[in-house]
């Protein structure tokens, strides 16, 4: 039989375990104490709140806690929060054009400049 058919996807914030088999869960559950936050959508767990909160930006738009911008992704998130730490870090070198993170760069590059 297929082990990966027997595991299901988590990911402790306190430990930093990815995956547990289910044989093994509720062990691991007991082993933490806490309460689990678990996303309705794909069924993934967190054990706080915030981090589930970060994870359902894959599933739906939300908005950023700090303007109210909507944001539709978890990479988008992440260079959104940047941009309220201060000026982009990341320029284009064809453009001048500033972005928060490397992939962002890179996708505007492969988007507006047809590089790879």
């Amino acid at each position: 039989m297929n082990k990966h058919k027997e595991a299901i996807w988590f990911y402790f914030e306190v430990c930093g375990q990815g995956l547990v088999f289910l044989g093994k869960l509720n062990n691991h559950l007991k082993m933490h104490g806490e309460r689990k936050f678990q996303c309705e959508k794909c069924g993934i767990v967190f054990f706080n709140s915030k981090a589930l909160e970060r994870h359902q930006l894959i599933h739906e738009p939300s908005p950023c806690e700090t303007c109210g911008k909507m944001l539709s992704s978890l990479e988008g998130y992440k260079s959104h929060f940047l941009a309220h730490k201060g000026p982009p870090r990341f320029n284009c070198d064809l453009c001048n054009k500033g972005y928060y993170t490397a992939w962002n760069l890179s996708n505007h590059k492969k988007a507006k400049h047809k590089t790879v």
